[in-house]
């Protein structure tokens, strides 16, 4: 079997014995392998044997991290560009993981099926992957997918085609932008401004990709969202009701709860901030990161540094490739570094504030930290998961007021004027108080009867019948 030692198999064949296997696919990127992993632990804490498909640069990441002895990771070859340098090609990149991939996983899942006396009980597969999806059902295997964004996003895409047929998509030329659309189950009011932007061609490829999978539902088992019930219950009860009995779970939050052990990979060095957020007071400190992935542009960077010292907010910004000239600048204000643990960051006393580009994983962390946001979406889910955070759930400010665009700048007064209101007065207060009761809520989803621990207990007893 390819890339399974037969010393490593016997051991995982005796303490999974008898029990339900999953085979977990994810996306070959942290923000994707994380989520999934955070998944497969608690179906491994539930009595499940997991086999974790990975290519083999990421097994070396995620070697020496905590990873429960019924879960084992399988390497298939090094077949798509290295993740260190990802970034720098991301269309050739997407176009390795659809086209180079599916092969060798399908190996090794033969090589799975031939070798072990347990069946494969479901695959689990992230929507990014639907060539992954393909295998199983040519072997007769069920499917689940795991949608890693927002319930509204699924909706979203799953009436794209309405969307579409009315012109009512982010970056159509036929319609205003600032015009409003209200008849998506389960999604209030929203700007066609916050739905997902689909102008530019790498943005155009990933939706592709992404309304590829949607016309398979058909066919797929099950669909796991990363979400929660408390978080998104209007657009989760839409969706019940639109869908087969016991298709759609909520599993989320998808990220270390405080009692957890952190999942961390070693893709890239992480910078030990904990003395200096130890020497800041509660509460006074706004964390700053925009992703890893997109680069703001030069001219929009020395306007959030120039704001954020005006602001006199104390700071601690994440920044992918930071310039001396930036360290210069803040220095006297806050702490620039390359890499941190965000959820650790987020959880520090010191926090009180969050500028973030939305991101799911990161908008999922603010609201398992308490943490009010300063929104600032760049593209693809992050201006809708902004819509969610400032106007349907009131826990923060937009800095944009969308996608970012070439020319459109944000200037530094703006946002001082920004940080210091989600820091001081009663607007303040307010955002603090629902935050907390989301952060309570998400909290409790995983405790025994909890919302996601009902729905991840029925999506396993559904692999039974």
């Amino acid at each position: 079997m390819l890339g399974i030692g037969k010393s490593d198999t016997r051991n995982f064949e005796s303490l999974c014995s008898g029990v339900r296997h999953v085979v977990a696919v994810p996306f070959p990127g942290q923000g994707h392998i994380n989520p999934m992993m955070h998944l497969c632990k608690r179906l491994a804490s539930k009595g499940a044997a997991i086999s974790f498909v990975v290519t083999k640069e990421w097994v070396g990441f995620m070697s020496g991290q905590p990873i429960p002895p019924n879960v084992r990771l399988c390497p298939i070859p090094n077949v798509i560009p290295s993740e260190l340098n990802r970034s720098a090609d991301w269309t050739g990149f997407i176009e390795a993981v659809s086209t180079k991939m599916e092969e060798p996983f399908e190996r090794l899942l033969v090589g799975l099926l031939e070798t072990e006396e347990r069946p494969v009980s479901v695959v689990i597969v992230d929507v990014f992957m639907p060539w992954a999806a393909d295998v199983a059902e040519r072997r007769g295997i069920p499917v689940a997918v795991l949608f890693p964004m927002a319930s509204a996003i699924f909706s979203i895409y799953y009436h794209f085609d309405l969307l579409f047929s009315k012109g009512h998509f982010s970056g159509s030329s036929t319609v205003s932008q600032e015009e409003h659309v209200d008849y998506l189950p389960g999604v209030s009011l929203t700007r066609i401004l916050d739905l997902p932007h689909v102008g530019g061609r790498e943005e155009a490829q990933q939706r592709a990709r992404c309304l590829q999978f949607f016309q398979q539902f058909q066919q797929v088992n099950f669909i796991l969202i990363y979400s929660f019930y408390e978080l998104e219950s209007p657009t989760i009860d839409a969706l019940h009701a639109l869908l087969p009995r016991g298709h759609i779970f909520p599993v989320g939050p998808l990220i270390p709860l405080p009692q957890e052990n952190e999942f961390k990979t070693n893709a890239r060095p992480e910078v030990d901030c904990s003395s200096w957020l130890d020497s800041q007071p509660h509460g006074s400190t706004l964390y700053v990161s925009l992703g890893s992935l997109v680069t703001v542009p030069d001219r929009q960077m020395m306007e959030l540094a120039f704001g954020l010292i005006e602001s006199e907010i104390r700071f601690i910004w994440v920044a992918r490739d930071p310039t001396r000239n930036l360290r210069d600048m803040c220095k006297d204000n806050g702490l620039v570094v390359t890499w941190c643990s965000q959820s650790k960051v987020l959880r520090h006393p010191s926090i009180g504030g969050f500028l973030t580009h939305c991101g799911w994983n990161s908008t999922m962390e603010a609201v398992l930290a308490g943490v009010p946001m300063l929104t600032f979406p760049i593209n693809f889910d992050q201006p809708m998961n902004s819509k969610l955070v400032t106007d349907d759930w009131k826990v923060g400010l937009r800095v944009r007021s969308g996608p970012m665009g070439e020319n459109e700048l944000v200037g530094r007064g703006e946002i001082a004027s920004l940080v210091r209101r989600l820091f001081d007065g009663e607007e303040s207060k307010e955002m603090r108080r629902r935050i907390e009761k989301l952060k309570e809520a998400g909290l409790k989803t995983f405790e025994r009867g909890g919302s996601s621990d009902i729905s991840l207990n029925a999506f396993l007893e559904s692999l039974d019948c």
